[in-house]
């Protein structure tokens, strides 16, 4: 293989390289957002849910709170 077949052949190798690590650090980024997003979304159903509880209409018809 000739020099600059080599040179470029590593040069596109090298290119590959750096745009798999900024996908790669892009999908990190955003799966550490809908970690979050998830995170948050479990916290508010809880909550909800705790207020529907608190809510609630008990036996006699009257809201608990």
């Amino acid at each position: 293989m000739p020099r600059s077949a080599s040179l470029h052949s590593h040069t596109a190798s090298s290119l590959s390289i750096a745009k798999l690590k900024a996908e790669k650090a892009r999908l990190e980024a955003d799966l550490a957002k809908a970690r979050t997003v998830i995170e948050v979304q479990g916290k508010l159903s809880a909550l909800l849910d705790q207020f529907a509880t608190d809510s609630a209409p008990n036996q006699n018809g009257e809201n608990t709170k």
